[in-house]
């Protein structure tokens, strides 16, 4: 499986309510914890046939605010397991522009996926973060000729 197959869309809720005990987010080197966020698949996903996963507030080592993510992906009989962080846009160039945004990895399975997210709101004035996943972008260098692959990193500044 590659990255090139792999899109989906979901939203980062804040994780409070009857659901909050039931979701938490598994860092590397620690116990579990309680998510801050919930994440959820959005309809009409193109690849991914569930999405779900957890989300919590961290620093990077820059010391920026980060929203560090887990997901379980499942794409047919395959089960994808994915991890990453989002990074606030330090300036908009549109409304349209993403106000978030990062990468993420599943080393197991060779796969990297670049996030982006805006800010909503529902119809309750709950905000929360719409994002989708899709295969890395070829970038562009000033001159306009296409950037050197970016070394896999899962922490991206917003």
């Amino acid at each position: 499986m590659s990255s090139s197959n792999i899109e989906f869309a979901f939203a980062l809720f804040a994780n409070d309510g009857d659901r909050k005990s039931e979701t938490t987010f598994k860092p590397f080197e620690s116990e579990p914890v309680v998510a801050d966020y919930r994440i959820v698949g959005l309809g009409d996903e193109p690849v991914a046939e569930t999405v779900e996963g957890s989300a919590i507030r961290d620093k990077s080592r820059a010391g920026n605010d980060i929203v560090r993510v887990n997901f379980k992906v499942r794409i047919g009989a395959k089960t994808v397991w994915l991890s990453g962080a989002l990074n606030q846009a330090k300036s908009k160039t549109s409304d349209k522009s993403p106000d978030f945004f990062g990468t993420l990895v599943s080393k197991k399975d060779g796969i990297e996926l670049d996030m982006a997210g805006w800010l909503k709101q529902d119809r309750h004035e709950k905000n929360y973060l719409a994002c989708n996943a899709q295969p890395p972008r070829e970038r562009a260098t000033a001159d306009g000729t296409p950037d050197a692959p970016a070394e896999e990193c899962s922490l991206l500044p917003f």
